[in-house]
């Protein structure tokens, strides 16, 4: 990929705010991709879903926003000129601080189990609180104006699934 080292050098900025970035297959068993435990929590152990799957409207020069049932953030992007297709996915992050009321309303609406709270509370407690999303979303959006030849050239879009 001609867009090696930006890609290594957003990874690594993004390390540096403990922040999960890696390219896969979107052909891939989602659950292989996504957190073990979140996989665990939202799939059934005997899940084939792929990501394509999931999410079968994705398309290249796009950068991709979601938010899942636990309030976690991700970004995706599809990477363009690859062999096989690959995405770039940045995540989870918190967009706000989880206290404990919250995390309870949200096990709640979730139905979950009141024995899983404390997985959930471990889970939400480790993944990364961005109190300005701002920062991260200006790097995204610079790596999508070198791999994509500037901002005339992709959309910014939530992510529906």
């Amino acid at each position: 990929m001609f867009y090696d080292a930006e890609l290594v050098f957003l990874k690594d900025i993004l390390n540096k705010y403990h922040l999960r970035a890696f390219v896969f297959n979107p052909n891939d068993n989602i659950r292989d991709i996504i957190d073990t435990w979140a996989g665990g929590f939202f799939l059934p152990s005997d899940n084939q879903i792929t990501f394509n799957e999931m999410f079968p409207d994705i398309k290249g020069n796009t950068i991709y926003k979601f938010t899942d049932m636990l309030m976690c953030s991700y970004y995706f992007l599809l990477l363009p000129k690859t062999d096989n297709p690959l995405i770039l996915s940045i995540g989870p992050y918190l967009k706000q601080e989880i206290n404990r009321t919250l995390m309870l309303e949200r096990a709640e609406s979730l139905n979950l189990d009141p024995r899983g709270t404390g997985s959930l509370e471990y889970y939400l407690g480790n993944t990364p609180f961005i109190r300005d999303e701002a920062h991260i979303f200006a790097l995204v959006c610079t790596f999508a104006d070198r791999i994509w030849g500037g901002p005339q050239n992709y959309t910014v879009t939530d992510l529906k699934g």
